[in-house]
C-alpha cells in the first residue's frame, strides 16, 4: 500500500506498522519519533502511537492513546477492543476492560473475538 502523498503522516505511520510486524518494535519508535506528539485530531497517529506504545511495553501510555481515539472515533468497535484488551491484559483492570469490550459490542454486536474476550 502506498502512502498518501497529501499527508506527512502517511509514510511513517505505514513503516511503524510493518516494523511492528516483523518484531522491530524499536525502529518503528524511531520512525514514529521523526513525527510530533499526536494531537487529538489525529486518530490513526493516535492508534499507530498506543500499538507502539503497548509493543514497547508502555501500557499506561498506549492506553491513554487508545482512549483518544474512541474519542474520536466512538463508533471503531477495533479501537475499544484494543483498549480493553490493554486494560485486561496489560494492565489488570477488568472492570475497564468489560466496559470497553461491552462499548465495541454495542457497535459491532457480531465482534466474534470480542465475545472471546467477554467469556
Amino acid at each position: 500500500m502506498g502512502a498518501n502523498p497529501d499527508d506527512a503522516n502517511a509514510a511513517p505511520i505505514i513503516a511503524a506498522y510493518a516494523l511492528v510486524s516483523k518484531g522491530k518494535h524499536d525502529e518503528a519508535q524511531k520512525t514514529l519519533s521523526q513525527l510530533k506528539e499526536p494531537e487529538n485530531g489525529d486518530a490513526l497517529l493516535n492508534f499507530t502511537f498506543a500499538c507502539v506504545n503497548l509493543k514497547k511495553g508502555n501500557a499506561g501510555k498506549a492506553a491513554e492513546y487508545c482512549e483518544k481515539v474512541v474519542g474520536l472515533c466512538p463508533n471503531f468497535a477495533w479501537g475499544y477492543r484494543t483498549l480493553g484488551f490493554i486494560q485486561d491484559k496489560s494492565l489488570k483492570n477488568p472492570l475497564l476492560a468489560r466496559r470497553a469490550y461491552e462499548h465495541a459490542l454495542s457497535v459491532e454486536p457480531a465482534f466474534k473475538e470480542v465475545r472471546g474476550l467477554l467469556i
